[in-house]
């Protein structure tokens, strides 16, 4: 009767542990995902920003565009990223365009007080085709363009600046796009790439791979932390197994007739020292959380 009472008592104390330290391993694991998201957020920018451009024709002979970088313009260009910056037209392989040749872009980064920040210029054209090669290809495809599945267009990709990165005490709120010339198009957007490298590479291209090692890695951390900094939580999780042990040294203590007096005085804490303790190990763990967070910043950087 004795080891079976002493079976269930292990199993029921098992029980007990592995519930307890479950549970600190999911708030450790939900805690890091938390964290691993805010970093995501803060740390890397917007990979992709397009915009679409609508052009008004203003003397002499110019588009000029105006585009509003952002949906809200709190947030703004991540200081010291490099952006590749281009303007895709569509264009119709019209006769106007053919003959107009070479046409200028220009593009003026402004600020939110309306201060030019930043002008780029580039040239662009219509991919040359002689006329007859138009001819060949029009009497080629000619059911197709008299049914409207096919169009006579080109789709231009304007390369303006592949390096741009923002002025950090200036920073961008919108760009205008100025092309010198008649240019018949169907539709211009403007896209903005950001150029990642080091880790901000390896956390966009590879994002579950980078997620997961980091998520874990961060679990690992805090659930460390947790129980190496609160010995009083720790205490909590296995003091019931020092007192099993010391109820089952009393009885076979008491089954070999050697039983004696136990002083609890080392076992029983007044709670005045847990209080105590408790004080001790939440400024140790603040220090060791400083520590760490000061480490990845450092690490960052």
């Amino acid at each position: 009767m004795f080891f079976v009472n002493w079976i269930l008592k292990k199993l029921s104390q098992l029980v007990h542990q592995s519930f307890v330290l479950s549970f600190l391993f999911c708030l450790s694991a939900l805690v890091s995902i938390l964290l691993y998201s805010l970093f995501y957020n803060w740390y890397l920018p917007k990979p992709f920003i397009k915009r679409s451009i609508d052009f008004g024709l203003y003397p002499p002979n110019e588009l000029i565009g105006e585009v509003s970088l952002f949906d809200r313009p709190s947030h703004t260009l991540h200081q010291g990223q490099e952006y590749r910056i281009s303007l895709q037209l569509d264009l119709p392989e019209s006769d106007l365009n053919f003959d107009l040749g070479m046409f200028g872009v220009t593009l003026d980064v402004i600020d939110i007080d309306g201060r030019k920040t930043t002008s780029i210029k580039t040239m662009g054209t219509l991919v040359y085709k002689s006329f007859l090669l138009r001819s060949i290809t029009t009497l080629f495809y000619f059911p197709l363009y008299l049914l409207g599945r096919l169009e006579q267009r080109q789709n231009v990709n304007l390369l303006i600046k592949e390096n741009f990165v923002d002025n950090a005490y200036m920073p961008a709120y919108k760009m205008i796009v100025k092309i010198n010339g008649n240019v018949q198009y169907y539709s211009a957007k403007l896209n903005i790439e950001a150029k990642f490298s080091g880790l901000k590479y390896y956390i966009h291209s590879w994002f579950f791979v980078s997620s997961l090692l980091i998520t874990a890695w961060l679990t690992i951390i805090i659930f460390l932390v947790i129980l190496t900094s609160f010995y009083d939580l720790r205490g909590l999780i296995f003091s019931n197994e020092r007192k099993i042990d010391q109820k089952d040294k009393k009885n076979v203590k008491c089954l070999s007739g050697e039983l004696k007096k136990i002083d609890d005085t080392n076992v029983v804490k007044t709670k005045d020292d847990l209080h105590l303790r408790f004080k001790e190990n939440l400024s140790a763990f603040k220090e060791y959380l400083k520590k760490i967070f000061i480490y990845l910043f450092l690490s960052i950087l």
